[in-house]
């Protein structure tokens, strides 16, 4: 089975819009964070556009399942999602500096990230609080915030999948996208197109629409930034919280 992992803040709108929109004969489904048992599609051996009786049903978890499944801050250590890491799948998924991850939440969290009725129903709640915070409380209270997430990227970090760096979408986006197919085995001819429509210019401009997602949304495709905003008192309780966690995420990206 073909897996592409996505986190918060770790660009997975923008893969989801450019791999969504490649002209790869396999079929990109977003499973969000439902059970891989729960996904299937039906398969059609078509003869003059007329699907044959060999039509059948077939779950992502088969291993001639032809497409790719992405899904969407699952929890690495639930045994229910077990079959979405190696040896059993092919498992891309893309990393960004977790301190990075704190300054973009702060800001999407305060006033970008868009709140959609019944869905994560605790972003309201830390909007109403980081709108009463100066910035060095806001960051210090995303930190708890995103507790979630950095427990899970301790694991997953740990996990055999394929590691891609936010800062090829930054650098390179073309050869990023080049480098998950080649994973796969899948090949497309439209890879400079696609993400040429989806640059961050034109995301922040608004010249590229993607709902319910606003052009504010697309704030910042910097790599670094947290060296200009996290204060010391921000970064050592970072440090405390989840040591370890950069190294982790340094041996990653320093091969």
């Amino acid at each position: 089975m073909n897996v592409l992992l996505l986190y918060h803040k770790c660009a997975s709108q923008w893969i989801l819009n450019v791999f969504g929109r490649l002209d790869v004969q396999n079929e990109f489904i977003f499973m969000g964070s439902k059970e891989p048992e729960k996904g299937n599609r039906v398969l059609r051996d078509n003869i003059g556009n007329v699907a044959t009786v060999r039509d059948k049903k077939i779950y992502l978890t088969d291993v001639k399942f032809p497409g790719v499944g992405m899904w969407e801050n699952i929890n690495v250590q639930d045994e229910k999602f077990k079959s979405l890491f190696p040896p059993i799948s092919k498992t891309v998924t893309v990393i960004r500096d977790p301190r990075d991850i704190i300054v973009s939440g702060y800001y999407s969290h305060k006033k970008i990230h868009p709140v959609i009725e019944g869905l994560w129903k605790d972003l309201p709640v830390q909007r109403s609080v980081l709108l009463k915070l100066n910035t060095e409380e806001g960051l210090l209270s995303t930190i708890d915030f995103l507790a979630y997430q950095f427990n899970n990227l301790k694991h997953l970090y740990k996990s055999k999948v394929t590691f891609f760096l936010f800062d090829d979408i930054v650098d390179n986006p073309y050869k990023l996208v080049k480098n998950i197919l080649n994973v796969w085995g899948m090949k497309s001819t439209n890879i400079k197109q696609v993400v040429d429509k989806f640059t961050l210019e034109n995301l922040k401009s608004g010249k590229v629409k993607t709902p319910p997602f606003n052009s504010d949304h697309y704030r910042s495709g910097s790599t670094g930034e947290w060296k200009d905003v996290l204060s010391e008192k921000v970064l050592n309780k970072f440090y405390k919280k989840f040591p370890n966690l950069i190294d982790e995420y340094e041996k990653i990206k320093s091969k």
